[in-house]
Protein backbone atom coordinates (compact mmCIF):
# COMPACT_ATOMS: atom_id res chain seq x y z
CA UNK A 1 0.00 0.00 0.00
CA UNK A 2 2.76 2.33 1.19
CA UNK A 3 4.47 1.45 -2.13
CA UNK A 4 1.31 2.63 -3.93
CA UNK A 5 1.18 5.77 -2.82
CA UNK A 6 5.04 6.60 -3.14
CA UNK A 7 4.86 5.67 -7.39
CA UNK A 8 1.85 7.54 -7.54
CA UNK A 9 3.33 10.50 -5.75
CA UNK A 10 6.26 10.12 -7.98
CA UNK A 11 3.92 10.25 -11.31
CA UNK A 12 2.21 13.30 -10.27
CA UNK A 13 5.36 15.41 -9.75
CA UNK A 14 7.02 14.42 -12.98
CA UNK A 15 3.66 15.41 -15.06
CA UNK A 16 3.74 18.52 -13.02
CA UNK A 17 7.12 19.10 -13.66
CA UNK A 18 6.23 18.30 -17.45
CA UNK A 19 3.71 20.71 -17.86
CA UNK A 20 5.63 23.83 -16.06
CA UNK A 21 8.26 23.14 -18.52
CA UNK A 22 6.02 22.97 -21.81
CA UNK A 23 5.97 26.40 -23.51
CA UNK A 24 2.31 27.62 -24.10
CA UNK A 25 0.98 27.01 -27.79
CA UNK A 26 1.14 30.06 -29.89
CA UNK A 27 -1.82 31.34 -31.58
CA UNK A 28 -2.12 30.53 -35.52
CA UNK A 29 -0.90 33.94 -36.94
CA UNK A 30 -3.00 35.77 -39.58
CA UNK A 31 -2.00 35.74 -43.15
CA UNK A 32 -0.48 39.24 -44.71
CA UNK A 33 -3.53 41.23 -45.94
CA UNK A 34 -3.63 42.59 -48.89
CA UNK A 35 -1.27 45.69 -50.02
CA UNK A 36 -2.34 48.34 -53.06
CA UNK A 37 1.36 48.41 -54.40
CA UNK A 38 0.62 50.87 -57.31
CA UNK A 39 1.32 54.65 -57.14
CA UNK A 40 -0.78 57.47 -58.70
CA UNK A 41 -0.67 58.46 -62.01
CA UNK A 42 -1.10 60.51 -65.17
CA UNK A 43 -1.64 58.90 -68.39
CA UNK A 44 -1.73 60.44 -72.29
CA UNK A 45 -2.91 58.88 -74.68
CA UNK A 46 -4.66 59.80 -78.46
CA UNK A 47 -7.88 59.37 -79.68
CA UNK A 48 -8.80 55.49 -80.97
CA UNK A 49 -5.38 54.15 -78.89
CA UNK A 50 -5.66 51.48 -75.87
CA UNK A 51 -3.75 52.53 -72.11
CA UNK A 52 -3.86 50.17 -69.02
CA UNK A 53 -4.44 51.63 -65.86
CA UNK A 54 -2.36 49.62 -63.35
CA UNK A 55 -3.43 48.71 -60.12
CA UNK A 56 -1.11 46.07 -58.58
CA UNK A 57 -1.92 43.98 -55.37
CA UNK A 58 -0.39 41.65 -53.68
CA UNK A 59 -2.13 39.63 -50.95
CA UNK A 60 -5.32 39.88 -52.44
CA UNK A 61 -7.18 36.95 -51.04
CA UNK A 62 -10.74 36.51 -51.44
CA UNK A 63 -10.97 40.03 -51.25
CA UNK A 64 -12.51 42.02 -54.47
CA UNK A 65 -10.51 44.95 -56.72
CA UNK A 66 -13.31 47.91 -57.77
CA UNK A 67 -12.59 50.55 -60.50
CA UNK A 68 -14.63 53.70 -60.21
CA UNK A 69 -14.76 56.56 -62.82
CA UNK A 70 -15.28 60.12 -61.52
CA UNK A 71 -13.43 62.90 -59.73
CA UNK A 72 -15.54 63.01 -56.43
CA UNK A 73 -17.51 60.62 -54.26
CA UNK A 74 -20.41 62.76 -55.15
CA UNK A 75 -19.43 61.79 -59.15
CA UNK A 76 -17.98 58.62 -59.14
CA UNK A 77 -19.90 55.56 -60.58
CA UNK A 78 -19.22 52.12 -60.12
CA UNK A 79 -17.25 50.55 -63.48
CA UNK A 80 -16.33 46.95 -62.91
CA UNK A 81 -15.69 44.84 -59.71
CA UNK A 82 -12.89 42.19 -59.83
CA UNK A 83 -12.81 39.12 -57.45
CA UNK A 84 -9.64 38.05 -56.03
CA UNK A 85 -9.97 34.49 -56.65
CA UNK A 86 -11.30 34.38 -59.88
CA UNK A 87 -10.30 37.20 -61.67
CA UNK A 88 -13.29 37.43 -63.28
CA UNK A 89 -14.28 41.02 -63.97
CA UNK A 90 -18.20 42.09 -63.11
CA UNK A 91 -19.23 45.37 -65.02
CA UNK A 92 -22.25 47.10 -63.91
CA UNK A 93 -25.22 47.71 -66.12
CA UNK A 94 -24.42 50.83 -67.82
CA UNK A 95 -20.43 49.43 -68.96
CA UNK A 96 -22.00 45.70 -70.44
CA UNK A 97 -21.74 47.13 -74.04
CA UNK A 98 -18.26 48.20 -73.89
CA UNK A 99 -17.30 44.87 -72.34
CA UNK A 100 -19.15 42.84 -74.66
CA UNK A 101 -17.40 45.14 -77.91
CA UNK A 102 -13.87 44.83 -76.33
CA UNK A 103 -13.55 48.49 -75.47
CA UNK A 104 -13.05 47.75 -71.34
CA UNK A 105 -10.99 44.93 -70.36
CA UNK A 106 -9.00 43.26 -67.48
CA UNK A 107 -5.61 42.33 -66.86
CA UNK A 108 -5.57 40.91 -63.50
CA UNK A 109 -7.07 43.96 -61.43
CA UNK A 110 -5.46 46.44 -63.69
CA UNK A 111 -8.45 47.98 -66.15
CA UNK A 112 -7.58 48.51 -69.93
CA UNK A 113 -9.73 50.83 -71.94
CA UNK A 114 -9.42 50.28 -76.25
CA UNK A 115 -10.74 52.82 -78.68
CA UNK A 116 -10.09 55.36 -77.00
CA UNK A 117 -12.14 58.78 -77.04
CA UNK A 118 -13.52 61.87 -75.34
CA UNK A 119 -15.75 60.34 -73.22
CA UNK A 120 -13.25 58.41 -71.41
CA UNK A 121 -10.94 61.57 -69.97
CA UNK A 122 -11.66 61.53 -66.51
CA UNK A 123 -10.47 59.93 -63.06
CA UNK A 124 -10.21 56.45 -62.56
CA UNK A 125 -9.95 54.62 -58.91
CA UNK A 126 -9.46 51.80 -57.98
CA UNK A 127 -10.05 50.58 -54.67
CA UNK A 128 -8.79 47.14 -52.40
CA UNK A 129 -12.44 46.07 -50.89
CA UNK A 130 -12.44 46.32 -46.67
CA UNK A 131 -8.76 47.05 -46.72
CA UNK A 132 -9.24 50.93 -47.03
CA UNK A 133 -6.53 51.27 -49.45
CA UNK A 134 -7.22 53.25 -53.24
CA UNK A 135 -5.34 54.56 -56.11
CA UNK A 136 -6.17 57.14 -58.31
CA UNK A 137 -5.26 58.16 -61.87
CA UNK A 138 -5.83 60.80 -64.70
CA UNK A 139 -6.63 59.81 -68.41
CA UNK A 140 -6.29 62.54 -70.84
CA UNK A 141 -7.14 62.04 -74.29
CA UNK A 142 -6.09 63.65 -77.57
CA UNK A 143 -7.82 64.00 -80.18
CA UNK A 144 -5.14 64.30 -82.54
CA UNK A 145 -6.50 65.73 -85.64
CA UNK A 146 -7.17 68.86 -83.68
CA UNK A 147 -3.71 68.63 -82.81
CA UNK A 148 -1.85 68.60 -86.12
CA UNK A 149 -4.04 71.79 -86.21
CA UNK A 150 -2.50 73.36 -83.42
CA UNK A 151 -0.59 76.48 -84.41
CA UNK A 152 3.51 77.25 -82.50
CA UNK A 153 3.78 80.28 -80.72
CA UNK A 154 6.56 82.14 -81.11
CA UNK A 155 8.52 85.41 -79.06
CA UNK A 156 9.01 87.27 -80.39
CA UNK A 157 6.30 87.56 -82.70
CA UNK A 158 8.29 88.64 -85.56
CA UNK A 159 10.66 86.40 -85.03
CA UNK A 160 13.25 89.39 -85.86
CA UNK A 161 14.72 90.96 -83.19
CA UNK A 162 17.96 94.37 -82.89
CA UNK A 163 19.78 94.56 -79.58
CA UNK A 164 23.09 96.05 -78.68
CA UNK A 165 25.89 94.38 -78.52
CA UNK A 166 26.52 92.77 -74.86
CA UNK A 167 22.67 92.72 -74.59
CA UNK A 168 20.52 89.45 -73.50
CA UNK A 169 18.62 88.08 -75.97
CA UNK A 170 15.47 85.67 -75.56
CA UNK A 171 13.96 83.40 -77.72
CA UNK A 172 10.91 81.22 -77.49
CA UNK A 173 8.93 78.46 -79.41
CA UNK A 174 6.16 76.46 -78.20
CA UNK A 175 3.11 74.41 -79.28
CA UNK A 176 0.68 74.22 -76.77
CA UNK A 177 -1.61 70.89 -75.26
CA UNK A 178 0.02 67.71 -74.05
CA UNK A 179 2.29 65.99 -74.55
CA UNK A 180 4.77 68.95 -75.06
CA UNK A 181 7.57 68.01 -78.13
CA UNK A 182 10.64 68.38 -77.46
CA UNK A 183 12.16 71.17 -78.67
CA UNK A 184 16.21 72.06 -79.92
CA UNK A 185 18.00 75.25 -80.39
CA UNK A 186 20.61 75.34 -83.62
CA UNK A 187 22.20 78.06 -85.96
CA UNK A 188 20.98 77.45 -89.19
CA UNK A 189 23.89 75.87 -91.15
CA UNK A 190 25.44 73.86 -88.00
CA UNK A 191 22.63 71.78 -87.06
CA UNK A 192 24.43 68.80 -85.79
CA UNK A 193 25.81 71.81 -82.97
CA UNK A 194 22.73 71.78 -80.52
CA UNK A 195 22.70 74.90 -78.49
CA UNK A 196 20.00 74.62 -76.12
CA UNK A 197 16.85 71.67 -75.42
CA UNK A 198 13.80 73.01 -74.34
CA UNK A 199 10.88 75.90 -75.56
CA UNK A 200 13.65 79.38 -74.89
CA UNK A 201 16.54 79.98 -76.20
CA UNK A 202 18.74 82.71 -73.30
CA UNK A 203 21.96 84.11 -74.78
CA UNK A 204 22.99 85.91 -71.83
CA UNK A 205 25.56 88.57 -73.93
CA UNK A 206 24.93 88.85 -77.85
CA UNK A 207 27.94 89.78 -79.47
CA UNK A 208 28.47 90.63 -83.32
CA UNK A 209 29.64 87.10 -84.23
CA UNK A 210 26.46 85.72 -82.58
CA UNK A 211 24.18 87.35 -85.30
CA UNK A 212 22.70 85.08 -87.70
CA UNK A 213 19.57 82.82 -88.10
CA UNK A 214 18.38 80.44 -85.05
CA UNK A 215 15.96 77.53 -85.97
CA UNK A 216 14.11 76.13 -82.99
CA UNK A 217 12.63 72.27 -84.44
CA UNK A 218 10.32 70.40 -82.42
CA UNK A 219 9.74 66.71 -82.57
CA UNK A 220 7.57 64.18 -80.75
CA UNK A 221 4.20 66.35 -81.28
CA UNK A 222 1.28 65.19 -83.60
CA UNK A 223 3.98 66.32 -86.55
CA UNK A 224 7.01 68.07 -86.89
CA UNK A 225 7.61 71.58 -86.63
CA UNK A 226 9.93 74.65 -86.54
CA UNK A 227 10.84 77.79 -86.95
CA UNK A 228 13.97 80.24 -87.74
CA UNK A 229 14.26 83.50 -85.63
CA UNK A 230 17.01 86.72 -87.11
CA UNK A 231 19.39 87.87 -84.66
CA UNK A 232 21.20 91.85 -85.49
CA UNK A 233 23.65 93.10 -83.19
CA UNK A 234 24.12 96.74 -83.36
CA UNK A 235 28.17 97.40 -82.39
CA UNK A 236 30.02 100.27 -82.08
CA UNK A 237 32.81 101.42 -84.12
CA UNK A 238 35.39 103.78 -83.60
CA UNK A 239 38.08 105.22 -86.78
CA UNK A 240 39.97 107.73 -85.37
CA UNK A 241 41.06 109.01 -88.60
CA UNK A 242 37.54 110.18 -89.91
CA UNK A 243 36.79 111.09 -86.26
CA UNK A 244 33.34 109.53 -86.24
CA UNK A 245 31.84 107.34 -84.20
CA UNK A 246 29.83 104.50 -86.65
CA UNK A 247 26.99 102.83 -84.80
CA UNK A 248 26.71 99.38 -86.99
CA UNK A 249 24.67 96.13 -86.84
CA UNK A 250 24.22 93.24 -89.24
CA UNK A 251 20.95 95.11 -90.54
CA UNK A 252 22.56 97.71 -93.34
CA UNK A 253 19.04 99.98 -92.50
CA UNK A 254 19.55 100.31 -88.79
CA UNK A 255 23.13 101.52 -89.73
CA UNK A 256 23.60 105.58 -88.53
CA UNK A 257 26.60 107.84 -87.87
CA UNK A 258 27.31 109.92 -85.23
CA UNK A 259 29.53 112.72 -86.08
CA UNK A 260 31.72 114.26 -83.30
Amino acid sequence: MLTFILVSALLLTVEGQSNGGRQAARPAERPPGPRLLTTAGRYHAYRGESVKLPCAVSNLGRRSVFWLKGDNLQSRELVMQIHGIRRRPVAMRQFLQDVRSGKLSTEGTNLIINNLSAEDIGTYTCTVAWAGQSVTHVLEVTDTESAEKVVMEYFPPSKNTTVAEGSSVTFACRTPGFPQPSVTWYREGAEDQVLQMGPVLQLDEAWRQDAGRYVCATSGGAEQQGTTFTLHVQYVSVRAAEERIEVRTEDPACQTDLLR
